[in-house]
């Protein structure tokens, strides 16, 4: 018989990122406070894959802004490093970033930063199914919890993310993550049909090993945080808490464990 009152946990969390920095940003705290309980912890990227030239605008600003002459695989090693501080597993899929995704005549689907925050191209829609088969079979045939982004900043692999994530929920326990950085803005509104919000509140221990984690993706530091400082600051304040949004499909012996992992 099931432990609902206290909660039974999944064999494994499984969380899914759209770029590399991006579980760990969003829930580093928390992934720490499972392994500190022994749970096993698996971060999986999506669109961690090649680069495909030529690039695109945003992506020729980014390189320069990164100082990287070999963007992906640098920050895949730094996704490594990123796992290794945290004690999880890693996982990618070989889907590039979308300021690499072209269509089938080499036109770039994003070719503007403004793209990036419209919807998703038609030509990303159509392989969202192989994507999500990919997904379900990193969680193998396990008791698996799956964590998707809410994709509250808009953009468009967080979208496509999260959209993921709501096909598997069909046959898999899957909850949703709050976005880091795009949290400094958003206005904490949900909709209706959600599910059940669960806020993790971080002790000092667990954001020191979130901040020392997230300082290995050191190309990304000065596009998001501007400074060391400003990454400090962030996860002084906004990101010593991260939100979870449960819905009811979700086990009620795996809901009551994320109650009792909040404390």
């Amino acid at each position: 018989m099931e432990d609902t009152v206290h909660g039974t946990p999944p064999h494994l969390h499984l969380f899914v990122s759209a770029h590399f920095d991006d579980a760990i940003g969003s829930c580093g705290g928390t992934i720490a406070r499972l392994r500190q309980r022994q749970e096993r912890v698996r971060v999986l990227t999506i669109f961690g894959g090649p680069e495909r030239q030529p690039f695109s605008f945003p992506a020729t600003i980014l390189h320069e802004e990164w100082g990287l002459d070999r963007p992906v695989e640098t920050r895949r090693q730094e996704d490594i490093e990123a796992c290794h501080r945290l004690d999880c597993e890693r996982q990618v899929l070989d889907v590039p970033d979308a300021i690499y995704r072209q269509d089938g005549n080499g036109n770039h689907l994003y070719p503007t930063f403004e793209s990036i925050r419209e919807a998703p191209a038609r030509a990303d829609t159509q392989h969202l199914d192989a994507i999500v088969t990919a997904i379900d079979a990193a969680g193998g045939e396990d008791d698996v919890l799956f964590y998707f982004p809410l994709a509250i900043g808009d953009h468009v692999d967080h979208v496509l993310a999260r959209r993921c994530g709501e096909m598997l929920a069909a046959r898999r326990p899957a909850v949703s993550y709050r976005d880091f950085v795009y949290d400094r803005t958003w206005d904490g509104r949900l909709p209706a049909a959600a599910g059940l919000p669960v806020e993790i509140a971080l002790n000092s221990a667990e954001v020191d090993r979130k901040r020392v984690a997230f300082a290995a993706y050191r190309s990304q530091i000065s596009d998001l945080f501007v400074s060391e400082a400003g990454m400090d600051q962030y996860f002084d304040t906004i990101g010593r808490t991260e939100l979870f949004v449960v819905p009811e499909h979700v086990p009620a012996a795996h809901q009551a464990f994320l109650r009792t992992l909040a404390g």
